[in-house]
């Protein structure tokens, strides 16, 4: 059947919907889309997880079993507890109770006749309970049985010392009730009404398009249509997951590394003035040593309004996992306004009690926030991801031509986007330095002179200050950026910025150039800095898109290993960076697409374009990759006249060499970034050269501890700054191994011969060889390896070890099945592509 079929003319009509086909597709996308309005109640909750069970107790008659309820942010809708009968009848009344201190809240009778075995039951409130840390809450159970009972509860012993279940008015020691608690995200329950509506509508054109273009007679159509479903419902399943562990509470200020403790004797009382500029929900306050008892604290404002004024319980002082410090946490129903505010600690016991302090006397504490924000970010993330499925859908429907280029702009746009929202500005490697770098050349651009080459407007030295210490992505980083978020600049004064970076003064404009200019458009426009930041990284993110579609539309030879390494979770990252990186990316891989174009191509024009990247991949990264990458143009030998070829090669080696020096030895009037000498207590590229042995031993010591990181990290199984695994390495590999696998079975304009195999693989060893001396910048001397080499680094060598795999002895092209091939390849690259954004929210959002 031809492709014709798939896109039927408008008139169509419905009478085609009426046959069992038509029937089952109408009915698919109806359930569907219930299935989505239904499911848009429950985003407006969060259940706690089940805690693992470890035994069961048996409940004996008119006993009371009393469990304290640890404290819970947001309102408490219902809660369920594990219960068991063993499969047998059961004759009574079970009666649970909430408790606030000693008042009954609400309570429930149940017929223990009807209770499940080994199933969670629920108890719903009438109203939510929104608990304060002033109270104690508990929940009570009380068996009353007229005959055989075997009801049993089920505990566990993932709990502290404050929350033992109570037996005949004694602690069961390490054990607790199992139980989870139903939050209601009462600040999304008015919006749900909203987003029932957007999927509403959006679903409700997707099946009129669906019913006025596609064909239900054709089983192709069907075979996408259930792909579309799968996708949908994957996406549907891994939110339902996310949305249960999703972070309520950003710790915008958190506790300072400090050894510094103030001590108050007993029965005496210290005061202690904190001050903060933002509003916050939760007060932290840490303590040394394990004291908790005989503890009062009071917390006043300026004006001597009181907000606390108490003894702690024991229970009311917890362990922090972060500092490992003992903390008390003080909050309201409303939130705490900024300003200044009293601490006063009084010690009524016979020990001393010591608090944490920093190195001025001044206290340390930590404040937090609660906030939905998380929440709203997956909202749009899951939106954009649906969209994305829809769009791939109807187009692989539509019977247009595949092709690679065309499905890269289809999933990069989408895919780069959310990247681009869960990377803050900060979150790259190394960022912070670029940042600066960045400034740096807008400052250039704005005409500022060599002495205020460092400084920036008041509000972009406040952002890049008072960001935070660690800037690997989470709900604080996120609250941070919604904090400092200005349509118009606010503090346009001119001061010195924070942190600058004069070492930054060797590296190229080019490494910058895109996001600089968007920089200074923002500054030009008097945009707040965080707009102005992000469009500096959409311009770069737009730049990396075009042009690495267009290499994908015009390389001859290898389109899907240039899309897939594009595609590259750590590639995404930073192609919407501040570093260099994307630019790294961007001129290696063009440098590349235009050398295989000359294979087929000896345009004046196209040479032209060789030399302009050529240029460009010399002056940034200090010019390290186009030295590497200057002996792919031994390819032309082959496919071109001796004279001409030796023109080509000289002039793009010659073009790429000058850009080195000028940008490395010339313009920085210096000993050079890449190619100096020995000096400052650190060590240069040069000494690879000089002492080629000693390199290479330092080299071989740098791949023999590290080399199973970096060959997996190429990849991007760790993102962000802080070097955790976000991705699973699994997920990575499989994805290298599809493109791959794309490449083995694509039809190329030109095949490359049996020799050229060798100059790839000379190219991958140089490579390999030469990428820890460009580290050897940041290597003290003496140091047995080469210092911060990354996977990253490799990533332009990643093309090349493509070609060498798939283009020689084991490509095979299928013409007979390629378009069925290629779109069964794309749709599972889409598939991991959505589970690598899941891995990468579920670490960001739920901390």
């Amino acid at each position: 059947m031809s492709p014709k079929h798939l896109m039927p003319k408008f008139n169509l009509g419905l009478k085609h919907y009426l046959s069992l086909k038509g029937m089952l597709y109408v009915g698919t996308f109806f359930i569907l889309l219930m299935s989505f309005i239904g499911h848009l109640d429950s985003l407006s909750y969060c259940k706690t997880s089940h805690p693992m069970v470890v035994e069961p107790v048996g409940m004996e008659n008119n006993v009371e079993y009393r469990q304290r309820v640890p404290y819970q942010e947001g309102d408490i809708t219902a809660f369920e507890l594990n219960f068991g009968t063993y499969r047998r009848s059961n004759k009574g009344v079970l009666k649970v109770s909430m408790l606030r201190d000693s008042h009954e809240l609400q309570s429930w009778e149940i017929d223990t006749a009807n209770l499940s075995d080994n199933a969670y039951q629920k108890f719903n409130f009438t109203n939510p309970v929104r608990m304060n840390r002033a109270n104690s809450y508990f929940i009570v159970l009380k068996n009353q049985f007229y005959g055989q009972n075997n009801i049993i509860f089920y505990v566990t012993n993932n709990v502290n010392s404050t929350n033992y279940i109570e037996f005949n008015g004694k602690d069961v020691v390490n054990k607790s009730l199992a139980v989870s608690y139903i939050k209601t995200y009462s600040e999304l329950i008015s919006e749900s009404g909203l987003y029932k509506k957007a999927f509403a509508i959006f679903l409700f054109v997707l099946v009129l398009v669906m019913s006025l273009f596609v064909d239900p007679r054709n089983i192709k159509a069907l075979n996408y249509l259930l792909l579309l479903v799968i996708g949908i419902l994957c996406i549907r399943a891994l939110d339902y997951n996310l949305f249960q562990h999703v972070a309520q509470t950003a710790n915008i200020k958190e506790w300072q590394k400090s050894e510094s403790v103030d001590t108050i004797s007993q029965h005496t009382a210290k005061k202690y003035s904190i001050n903060y500029s933002r509003a916050f929900d939760t007060l932290k306050i840490y303590f040394e040593g394990d004291r908790k008892e005989n503890i009062h604290i009071k917390l006043l404002d300026k004006d001597g309004t009181i907000f606390i004024n108490q003894a702690l319980n024991p229970q009311d002082i917890i362990k922090d996992a972060r500092s490992g410090k003992n903390l008390i946490t003080i909050d309201q129903q409303k939130k705490f306004q900024p300003g200044s505010y009293i601490v006063e600690i009084y010690n009524d016991g016979t020990d001393d009690v010591e608090v944490s302090t920093l190195q001025d006397g001044q206290l340390n504490f930590g404040v937090s926030v609660n906030t939905f924000l998380a929440c709203k970010i997956m909202m749009i993330i899951i939106a954009i991801l649906l969209v994305y499925f829809a769009i791939m859908f109807v187009w692989i429907c539509s019977g247009k031509n595949f092709t690679v280029e065309n499905w890269f702009l289809l999933t990069a746009i989408p895919i780069a986007t959310i990247y681009l929202i869960l990377f803050n500005p900060l979150s790259q490697n190394d960022t912070d330095t670029h940042m600066s770098a960045t400034y740096r050349l807008s400052n250039k651009l704005l005409g500022y002179s060599e002495s205020d080459e460092w400084k920036g407007r008041k509000e972009d030295a406040e952002f890049l200050s008072n960001f935070g210490i660690d800037m690997s992505p989470s709900l604080r980083t996120y609250a941070d950026i919604i904090y400092h978020f200005h349509l118009k600049c606010e503090n346009s004064e001119i001061v010195d910025l924070p942190n600058p970076q004069p070492r930054m003064n060797f590296y190229s404009f080019f490494n910058y150039l895109p996001q600089a200019i968007g920089f200074t458009l923002g500054r030009l426009l008097n945009l707040g800095t965080v707009l102005s930041i992000y469009l500096g990284r959409i311009l770069i993110l737009a730049l990396y898109i075009f042009v690495i579609y267009r290499n994908i539309k015009k390389i001859p030879i290898g389109k899907w290993i240039i899309a897939t390494v594009a595609l590259l979770p750590m590639s995404l990252m930073m192609s919407s960076a501040l570093s260099y990186d994307a630019m790294v990316i961007i001129s290696s891989l063009s440098f590349i697409t235009c050398v295989f174009r000359l294979l087929k191509d000896q345009s004046v024009c196209l040479y032209l374009e060789s030399l302009v990247w050529a240029f460009i991949a010399g002056a940034v990264k200090g010019g390290g990759y186009v030295v590497m990458l200057i002996p792919l143009t031994f390819l032309l030998f082959h496919y071109s006249k001796m004279k001409r070829c030796v023109y080509q090669i000289c002039g793009l080696a010659i073009v790429g060499l000058f850009s080195v020096l000028l940008f490395d030895k010339i313009l920085p009037a210096s000993l050079g970034f890449q190619f100096g000498l020995i000096g400052g207590g650190a060590m240069a590229a040069a000494y690879a050269i000089h002492e080629p042995m000693q390199y290479l031993d330092m080299a071989m010591a740098t791949y023999l501890t590290e080399f199973d990181t970096l060959s997996i990290n190429v990849g991007g199984m760790r993102l962000a700054w802080g070097g955790e695994q976000t991705i699973p390495a699994a997920v990575v590999v499989l994805f290298m191994l599809v493109g791959g696998i794309q490449s083995v079975f694509e039809k190329d304009e030109i095949r490359l011969r049996e020799t050229d195999r060798w100059i790839l693989i000379f190219i991958v060893v140089i490579g390999i060889l030469a990428i820890p001396a460009m580290l050897l910048s940041n290597t003290p001397v003496g140091f047995f390896r080469s210092f911060g080499v990354q996977g990253r680094y490799f990533l332009p060598l990643l093309p090349i070890l493509y070609y060498v795999l798939t283009k020689f002895s084991l490509h095979t092209p299928d013409k007979s099945n390629y378009v069925q091939i290629m779109q069964k390849g794309s749709v599972c690259l889409s598939v991991l592509v959505v589970f690598e954004v899941y891995y990468i929210m579920s670490l960001y959002m739920t901390r």
